[in-house]
């Protein structure tokens, strides 16, 4: 799965970017590893590591105690839930952020509110 996203431009331009932090150019191993350490080893107070966050979602809870969804970024991954019957959207969500006009007309910005239910709870996703 890395060797197959190492080669596309955007995580060439990522990798790019992130040699401007290193006293010396990235090497093929360096850059590997730190892909593997980003990507695939648990964070400290997580139960999940960045790609299932990212990819799968998991849940979470806001400062007040409320079930949240955490990651679920996938967009695949919510339609495969939306067919299951477990997600549900509630619609976009653009206040805080930008102007809903200026939201709507960046091809770069989405936003959206959705409830999941994961293992018997029903979160919330609203960002």
């Amino acid at each position: 799965l890395l060797d197959a996203v190492d080669r596309t431009p955007v995580m060439r331009r990522a990798r790019a970017e992130a040699a401007k932090f290193e006293a010396a150019p990235l090497t093929d191993a360096a850059w590997r590893q730190h892909m593997w350490r980003i990507w695939f080893d648990r964070h400290p107070g997580s139960r999940k590591c960045g790609f299932e966050h990212v990819f799968i979602g998991e849940a979470s809870e806001d400062e007040r105690g409320r079930g949240i969804v955490g990651g679920l970024h996938n967009w695949f991954k919510f339609y495969l839930e939306e067919q299951r019957g477990s997600a549900h959207y509630l619609g976009p969500r653009y206040t805080g952020r930008t102007t809903v006009q200026d939201a709507t007309l960046n091809p770069y910005f989405v936003s959206g509110r959705f409830t999941w239910d994961l293992e018997g709870k029903r979160l919330v996703k609203d960002v």
